[in-house]
């Protein structure tokens, strides 16, 4: 990370390329010290204005898979989770990625895969708390927009959503404690709203 930040200027592109997909396979649960480290430096490669303009790409096809990986474990903390966080806010700004792709991705985690079924409680904590991130880095307007996205999924009252409207509550949660949500006409009701709902039911 200090060899980026003092010589970046002097780092070819082919050279960066390697980095990054030495990186990617660093990242994982079995060891959440090296992989905080990997997210870190991921995230001086794509903050460097010098550096080759195609990290973000770069990043994005090697690294995002493994984060998005990732972030469906139940071992996710401390270092390693505040990295991942940081390490969103900073795809985001980069190159070649949009706020959408990346927000769809995410939620997406979140759907039961046939390899590993459902994703764990832990799991929906470390995925709100990047959703949120994500949102706050992407601006206002984007970070809006989000947040009634959420809102409207609470307000289907269908009921066969529940494990949805759960995610989207922990999400406006996180999103919340960052930022001052009460220009959003009648987010509280619908927040209270939703308890009386589907969780109703998973209660029954």
């Amino acid at each position: 990370n200090s060899l980026i930040v003092a010589y970046g200027d002097k780092i070819g592109s082919t050279a960066y390329e390697v980095i990054i997909t030495e990186l990617s396979t660093l990242i994982s649960d079995s060891d959440l010290h090296m992989t905080a480290l990997a997210l870190e430096l991921c995230c001086t490669l794509m903050a460097d204005r010098r550096s080759i303009q195609n990290v973000g790409l770069t990043v994005r096809n090697k690294v995002l898979p493994q984060a998005l990986t990732l972030i469906r474990s139940s071992l996710l903390q401390g270092q390693a989770l505040s990295a991942l966080q940081s390490f969103f806010a900073a795809l985001v700004y980069s190159a070649n990625t949009s706020f959408d792709a990346l927000l769809e991705s995410l939620l997406s985690t979140a759907k039961p895969s046939p390899q590993s079924g459902g994703i764990a409680k832990q799991a929906l904590f470390s995925l709100a708390q990047c959703v949120a991130v994500l949102c706050l880095a992407a601006g206002d307007q984007k970070c809006s927009a989000t947040v009634k996205m959420l809102t409207d999924i609470l307000k289907d009252d269908s009921g066969t959503n529940s494990a949805k409207q759960h995610l989207s509550l922990l999400c406006l949660g996180e999103i919340g404690r960052r930022k001052d949500l009460s220009s959003h006409a009648h987010i509280e009701n619908i927040v209270i709203e939703s308890f009386q709902s589907p969780f109703e039911e998973i209660k029954s």
